[in-house]
């Protein structure tokens, strides 16, 4: 019906009065179907089941509105139509007819702005209701949130709209428009819960941006004025979190050493931050990537401190214990190593085993011994004997660890091999010291009858033999022509005894300083029968001419001894470490036939000299030597160079020298040349075993550089002798690098081996000076003999006596030379006997005058 009124309203033709009637006509349909309309929507708005009312109320406003004049549009209808389909859930329609009635320019201001909102708020709905058309719907929603910011700039939803502007924007990846509208809202929202939300998409908006520098800045300022702790923590988490990220950013371009000083003052900057934490740790690991290695090791001591719960900080101070002993960084290393103890209690004693072997480096000796032995008292047997093995380390070359308080009656009590049968060789030593012989031989027997190897117990049969060569020499061979038999024999008794157990005590032993002993006691055993049977008091009631005979047999009988004697001065010298002392000539038995040959004695260790190079690094390992005066003014305890460390040494400032060594040492660049001088400046203060491990440490890490392994061989010369070094000099040798001692052990190696030509070159490096200093001049002059140059070996004599006139031996050499390697063979002999001439005048020694002599008679007889 109501459209059939419709239809006859707006399409009948009034003849009459048509404008009356068509109006009075169009005014009486609307009139009719709003209140229609009206009450059907009441009836459906009271009970929404009834479906039909709410269609025909539609219905109705869509045959009213069908015929809707544009120029004179029905606004309170439309807007009525558009609340009818909102509340019907038709949210496109809604939205198209709220939009139409805020187009209306017109409508007042009021229903205008609720119109434009209602449009506003039906696409939102309708974007609700269809999820999957919601990009379809944004630009529209979009557009009419645009237009009610453009044209009520008052308006009651001013606010969320710009917000929900921000928001497309943000959607749509369009951040800077985002920005404009969110900004102020985030900054200055009456709404609690818009600001919050506009703070969070800004603050997401500057991270996807990567803006770490504007995240902190923004976020600075909104914990200003926000007043929830929770959202005060959010933010400074956020801002913490921005600032760590725009530091990896800067570090990027920065060098290792600038990065673990940011992650640092990160670190300090944000104690409380869980980023503090992985800042630090952060630093740690770059620190020893890059070779930082104590850097790392401090700062791994400072994560412990700073959060000793975590578990990685144990990790961390396992790691720093490495670095610090790896940079020689003793001190600091035990120190490390008793915070393990302490923080794992069942690997304690792990680590102080570690710690004990590091206090004998830091020359702490009692301390080092007396950890040990803490260790000692609550191992288990086969753990005792790797302790004892290393204690035996701290007492020191030719020593026995009984000599430690309380060692000896543990060892003994719980028998501990070999050390139980050495304690109680020790004992019998001292027994042997204190001239108690009785007990000294009585308890040796009991150590023979030990079951250990032979090896272990031969020094016990040495002192036996020691003892029973007191016997033998104290035998008197004073007496009358009734016993002169039977005491003869006594002598020969005991000399046999005590010459078994010399020999015996040399094949049960592998230690050559043990052979050496029994050996020299063998000499004093021929020694003492030649000189006591030559020197035998013959018996007054024998005749002269029985006494005259009875000599001639005693002579006879100590003839082998002679030749024995010799033969075993020999054998003293293949082994001996003190070669001087086995190497003096025997003038008697020399023959005027021979020449003296020059005597090879390698020069004192301590006359050897610390190499110290004038540069840390060289391409070639080609170090040039700072020279030996020592200048005060560039031991300069700031700068690590090779010059003031050197200085620092040569002056024996040994305290700067060490402060920069372990500068140098601190990280991997220059750690080996660090630790070299940690060698050094340790050999000179007498610590053996510090120097030792140093050189060690340097030649772990560069093996083939000269002078580490000069250093090297140098320690063991003092300590072990030149043979156990040689291995180390000759390698030095042979890498060719340039230095005086190198020069002198080549020159006395080469001569060794006969290689003169070789033995030439390198003795010739060394001043006259030097040359005697090191004894090496009648070397140099025999090997330039030896190699064809006579007339020039010649010259360096002559050179040598006019400024050390006194030297006999070299008067022995010229002569030798003319003898052997003569210039001139017409006049050779005359210049000998010359030379023998003025040996003989300068000579103190009677039983070498006594040969120069003879000699000088044998070569004048020929001539």
């Amino acid at each position: 019906h109501l459209q059939k009124l419709s239809d006859f309203c707006y399409e009948k033709n009034f003849s009459a009065d048509p404008k009356s009637t068509e109006s009075t006509c169009k005014d009486e349909f609307k009139k009719v179907s709003l209140e229609i309309s009206k009450k059907w929507w009441e009836i459906w708005l009271k009970n929404k089941s009834h479906t039909e009312f709410s269609k025909l109320t539609e219905k109705a406003f869509e045959i009213l509105l069908s015929k809707d004049d544009a120029t004179q549009p029905d606004s309170a209808s439309r807007f009525a139509y558009a609340e009818l389909l909102f509340q019907l859930g038709k949210f496109e329609k809604a939205s198209q007819n709220y939009e139409n009635v805020s187009q209306v320019k017109k409508l007042d201001a009021g229903k205008k702005h609720d119109a434009l909102y209602g449009a506003i708020y039906s696409t939102e709905k309708l974007i609700e209701k269809e999820k999957a058309n919601e990009v379809a719907f944004a630009d529209q929603q979009q557009r009419l949130t645009m237009r009610y910011v453009t044209e009520f700039p008052k308006g009651e939803y001013l606010e969320p709209l710009k917000f929900k502007l921000g928001f497309l924007a943000y959607q749509k990846q369009d951040s800077n428009e985002a920005l404009k509208y969110l900004l102020p809202i985030a900054t200055n929202a009456k709404d609690q819960k818009l600001k919050l939300k506009s703070e969070d998409i800004v603050l997401d908006i500057y991270n996807l941006k990567k803006d770490y520098k504007a995240i902190q800045a923004f976020a600075s300022k909104a914990t200003a004025t926000n007043t929830g702790d929770d959202r005060k923590k959010a933010l400074t988490l956020i801002k913490e979190e921005a600032h760590f990220s725009q530091m990896q950013l800067d570090m990027d371009k920065q060098d290792p050493s600038k990065k673990i000083d940011a992650l640092m003052a990160f670190s300090n900057e944000h104690k409380n931050s869980k980023l503090a934490k992985e800042a630090l740790w952060q630093s740690i690991s770059l620190a020893y990537a890059n070779g930082y290695e104590i850097k790392g090791a401090e700062l791994s001591f400072t994560y412990f401190e700073k959060f000793p719960g975590d578990p990685k900080g144990i990790d961390s101070l396992k790691e720093a214990v490495k670095a610090y002993t790896d940079a020689g960084y003793i001190p600091e290393s035990i120190r490390t190593l008793n915070q393990l103890a302490q923080l794992e209690p069942k690997k304690a004693d792990n680590y102080l085993e570690v710690k004990c072997g590091l206090m004998l480096v830091n020359n702490q000796t009692k301390e080092s011994q007396g950890c040990y032995k803490s260790l000692l008292l609550k191992a288990d047997k086969t753990r005792k004997m790797q302790i004892l093995t290393k204690m035996e380390e701290t007492v020191g070359k030719g020593q026995d660890i009984t000599q430690i308080d309380g060692m000896e009656s543990i060892i003994l009590k719980e028998n501990i091999e070999p050390y139980a049968t050495q304690s109680l060789i020790t004992r019998s030593r001292r027994f042997l010291n204190e001239k108690k012989y009785t007990e000294a031989f009585n308890l040796s027997l009991k150590v023979n009858s030990r079951q250990v190897d032979a090896d272990t117990r031969a020094e016990a049969r040495l002192i036996q033999a020691e003892i029973l060569e007191k016997e033998f020499v104290s035998q008197s061979v004073k007496t009358t022509e009734s016993k002169f038999a039977m005491v003869l024999s006594m002598k020969t008794e005991k000399l046999d005894k005590a010459y078994t157990a010399y020999t015996s005590t040399i094949k049960m032993s592998k230690n050559t300083k043990i052979h050496e002993q029994a050996l020299r006691g063998i000499d004093r055993l021929y020694t003492n029968f030649i000189e006591a049977v030559s020197s035998m008091p013959l018996p007054a009631s024998l005749s002269a001419a029985e006494q005259s005979a009875l000599k001639t047999e005693l002579a006879k009988m100590t003839t082998p001894f002679v030749a024995k004697k010799l033969e075993n001065i020999e054998k003293i010298k293949a082994i001996s470490k003190n070669v001087d002392s086995v190497d003096a000539i025997i003038w008697s038995n020399l023959s005027v036939e021979k020449t003296v040959s020059p005597r090879l004695a390698f020069p004192v260790s301590g006359s050897l000299t610390a190499y110290l190079p004038n540069e840390l690094k060289n391409a070639g390992n080609e170090f040039s030597r700072l020279p030996a005066v020592a200048s005060d003014k560039k031991c300069d305890a700031k700068k690590a160079t090779a010059d003031s460390i050197g200085n620092c040494i040569l002056s024996k400032k040994f305290t700067p020298a060490q402060t920069l060594a372990l500068q140098l040492t601190a990280t991997k660049d220059n750690r080996a040349m660090g630790l070299y001088y940690m060698s050094v400046i340790a050999d000179l203060n007498n610590q053996h075993y510090k120097s030792l491990w140093f050189i060690e440490k340097a030649l772990t890490l560069e093996p083939e550089i000269s002078m580490f392994l000069y250093q090297k061989g140098k320690i063991v010369y003092t300590y072990d002798g030149i043979d156990a070094a040689l291995p180390f000099f000759e390698k030095s040798i042979d890498l060719k690098r340039n230095s005086k001692e190198i020069s002198l052990i080549s020159g006395l190696k080469s001569f060794s081996d006969k290689d003169f030509i070789t033995a030439s070159d390198e003795l010739k490096k060394m001043t006259l000076e030097e040359q005697d200093k090191y004894n090496v001049s009648i070397l140099l002059v025999e090997s330039t003999a030896q190699k064809g140059s006579s007339v020039e070996a010649l010259q360096m004599g002559e050179k040598y006596i006019n400024t050390y006139a006194k030297n006999v031996d070299m008067y022995l050499e010229l002569a030798r030379i003319h003898e052997e390697f003569p210039v001139n063979p017409e006049n050779s002999k005359k210049l000998a006997i010359e030379n023998y001439q003025k040996a003989l005048n300068k000579s103190e020694n009677i039983d070498q005058k006594n040969w120069l002599k003879r000699k000088i008679s044998y070569l004048t007889e020929k001539s």
